[in-house]
C-alpha cells in the first residue's frame, strides 16, 4: 500500500471522526467527549489511515458500551509522537485476550459479537493502518469497568519505513519513555 502522506490539522480531523460517530452514539444515548491537548498542531501522515483507524476505535467503543454509557476521544503529542486515545464505558476486555483481539476474525466473546454484529476485522485493520504509519497501539483494559485504546502515531510519517513492524503491545513501548498509564481523563468535553 503507498502511503499518502501530507499535513494533516488533527483536531479538523478528529471533530470529523466524532462527527461521524455521533449519529451512532445518540441511538443508544451514549455520551461523547472530545479533549485535546492545546499543543497538537500539524502532523505529517497519511489521512485516509489514520481517519480509518480512529473510527474503527470509535465504532468499537459505541458497540460495546452499554446503553447510557461515555466514551471519550483524546489526544496530546508526547515528544516526535502524537497519542490518540478512544476510552469507554465498556464491558472491558480480559487480559489473556488483549493480544489477540488485534488478530484479523477474532472475537472475544462470539455469543455477544452476534447480537452487535461485526466480524472481528476493526482492531486488525486499526492496528495495521497504524502500524504502516510507523507507529503502534496500546490497550488498557478492566472487565465490567472498560477500555482505552491509544494509537501512537509519529508527528512525521516516513513513507519508507511503511513496512517496518512496530509491536503491538498491551504494554509501554520503550520508546513512549514507559508512562504512558491510560490518558488521564480530561476537564470534560471540550469545545474544540
Amino acid at each position: 500500500m503507498t502511503l499518502q502522506v501530507e499535513s494533516v490539522d488533527l483536531r479538523d480531523l478528529l471533530r470529523g471522526c466524532l462527527d461521524v460517530a455521533r449519529a451512532l452514539a445518540a441511538q443508544r444515548e451514549l455520551t461523547l467527549a472530545l479533549v485535546l491537548d492545546g499543543d497538537l498542531g500539524r502532523i505529517r501522515t497519511d489521512k485516509r489511515l489514520l481517519r480509518h483507524a480512529v473510527l474503527n476505535l470509535l465504532s468499537n467503543a459505541i458497540k460495546f458500551t452499554p446503553d447510557g454509557g461515555k466514551i471519550q476521544l483524546a489526544a496530546r503529542r508526547k515528544g516526535p509522537w502524537t497519542q490518540i486515545a478512544v476510552r469507554d464505558t465498556g464491558m472491558g476486555i480480559d487480559k489473556g485476550e488483549a493480544q489477540r483481539i488485534f488478530s484479523a476474525f477474532y472475537q472475544v466473546d462470539a455469543s455477544s459479537r452476534r447480537q452487535k454484529g461485526g466480524l472481528g476485522l476493526g482492531l486488525a485493520i486499526a492496528s495495521r493502518f497504524v502500524e504502516l504509519l510507523g507507529g503502534g497501539i496500546r490497550l488498557h483494559s478492566r472487565v465490567g469497568v472498560g477500555s482505552t485504546f491509544t494509537l501512537h502515531v509519529p508527528v512525521d510519517t516516513d513513507p519508507s519505513k511503511a513496512d517496518e513492524p512496530f509491536a503491538v503491545s498491551s504494554t509501554v513501548p520503550a520508546e513512549f519513555g514507559g508512562d504512558l498509564d491510560p490518558m488521564p481523563p480530561g476537564p470534560g468535553p471540550s469545545s474544540d
